[in-house]
């Protein structure tokens, strides 16, 4: 029986020294063939940052660029033989976002045709950026000669530069107009038409505008324009359709909501308009909505008051009352985009010229007791202007569009500390009522189509519609 066990023991033990033979021989194997993926340079964003190495067989890679806790950018595709390879980058992260200046791991896997993996990663520091556009957004696609006042750029640039402004008619080969104007890094900017057109007056007609710095014309934006010159009567104020969605409506009954004209208010974007009880300015005051951007539910016409219904700024209830007529006015939304908040399920569903184009995860407003008005009010709203990035309670927030008087559209929060960005926090809060109204977005890109909050950000024009639904429960004064 001694003997039995001594000779079981001999057996484990060399199974067990086979299994750490082939684990090393493994091993061995992975970092033996030379494999190599590095850059020679630091990381320098919407310039050439070109991968050089060494494969020792053909197969799939991934490189990721990341730090402890975010990933921001990864790279996939084949490399078809051993030897030598380059591997072409622009040094952005997701979206063509600019990588913030400090210092990113960079690993690379590359899983051969045989199935053997081989790795190699390095540090590499991003301490500058080349100019770039990173966006140019219109505040419509159609410019009316007759009314160029109307009409304005909204751009943001990396750093300090002169923008050129190229306006090329349809089917032409190069511009028939040239304008320049200085625009400051790193600010959301409004220029004016005649800022990018001086005295230029186009015909009629289809036109791209190319947006673009003469130091790095690739990373510029091609924005498409008709020209029209004529009068343009102002929409009337009416009895309005329903324009918030129903539990069964269809994409296409959604995107058709949309695309409705809204009757706004005509004050200051942070200004408030009271809702009388009854239509007369003495009256009690039912609650306040915000001007240009939130729309009102117009249910009746009564001399010069109208009888309007909307989600109050106070405490975000539905109320019905009386507004003068003469305070309102009618907004066309863009037609590219729309954006459906879902309170009850925290998603937003992105639509694209009738079509659902992706979702993200978002996190809206918690109303808390005598806080009421931090709970992200329902309705139908326009998109108003871009934002610079903003700080609160120590967290940063990034990425901001206005639509609701303060409220905005942004970001989820992060921290800034010790070199790095650290959105846990607010990635741990999407799918939740967290914020103090405004609508948090989050930073990671989506899974079908790979957009985020930066994409938002740069894709998303002036007046774009913005309809917010009820959570479950709430909304049950609305008729």
């Amino acid at each position: 029986m001694r003997t039995f066990r001594i000779q079981a023991v001999r057996l484990l033990w060399a199974a067990l020294a086979a299994i750490l033979a082939a684990c090393c021989l493994s091993c061995c194997r992975a970092e033996s063939g030379a494999f190599s993926c590095r850059l020679v340079r630091d990381i320098t964003s919407y310039s050439e940052n070109t991968f050089h190495g060494t494969a020792p067989a053909a197969g799939a890679y991934r490189i990721t660029v990341r730090d402890d806790t975010t990933v921001y950018r990864e790279l996939e595709g084949r490399i078809e033989q051993a030897g030598a390879f380059e591997i072409p980058w622009d040094g952005t992260g997701f979206n063509e976002e600019r990588l913030d200046p400090r210092a990113y791991l960079i690993e690379t896997v590359l899983r051969a045709d045989d199935g053997t993996e081989y790795t190699d990663s390095f540090r590499k520091a991003s301490e500058y950026s080349a100019q770039a556009v990173n966006y140019a957004l219109p505040s419509a696609t159609t410019l009316n000669l007759r009314d160029t006042g109307a009409w304005f750029l909204e751009a943001k640039a990396v750093m300090d530069g002169t923008l050129e402004a190229e306006w090329i008619p349809e089917g032409a080969e190069g511009p028939e107009k040239t304008g320049r104007m200085a625009i400051s890094g790193g600010k959301a900017q409004r220029f004016s038409y005649k800022a990018l057109a001086g005295s230029y007056r186009p015909k009629e007609g289809s036109y791209t505008l190319r947006i673009y710095d003469g130091k790095n014309p690739g990373y510029g934006k091609d924005i498409r324009i008709e020209v029209i010159d004529r009068e343009v009567e102002a929409a009337p104020i009416g009895i309005t359709e329903e324009f918030m969605p129903g539990e069964n409506d269809s994409p296409a009954d959604i995107w058709r909501k949309m695309m409705l004209p809204s009757v706004v208010v005509d004050i200051g974007f942070h200004q408030h308009q009271k809702i009388y009880e009854t239509p007369d300015r003495k009256a009690k005051s039912l609650g306040t909505v915000h001007g240009q951007t939130q729309g009102l539910k117009v249910i009746a016409l009564e001399g010069t008051w109208a009888k309007v219904g909307a989600w109050n700024h106070e405490t975000g209830a539905y109320v019905e009352g009386w507004v003068p007529k003469s305070v309102l006015k009618t907004e066309t939304p863009q037609t590219d985009y729309g954006l459906l908040f879902d309170k009850q399920t925290q998603v937003l569903t992105v639509f694209h010229q009738g079509e659902i184009y992706d979702t993200l995860k978002i996190s809206t407003g918690l109303g808390e007791e005598k806080k009421l008005y931090q709970e992200t009010s329902a309705g139908s709203f326009l998109t108003g202007y871009h934002r610079n990035s903003f700080s609160s309670n120590g967290k940063k927030f990034d990425y901001v569009i206005q639509y609701d008087g303060g409220n905005m559209i942004h970001q989820i929060p992060y921290y800034w500390g010790n070199g790095k960005k650290n959105f846990a926090a607010g990635t741990d809060q999407l799918g939740t009522k967290a914020s103090h109204g405004c609508i948090r977005i989050q930073a990671e890109p989506s899974e079908n189509k790979g957009i985020n909050a930066y994409w938002l950000w740069t894709h998303i024009p002036y007046h774009t519609r913005v309809i917010v639904l009820e959570g479950a429960g709430e909304g049950a004064d609305q008729p």
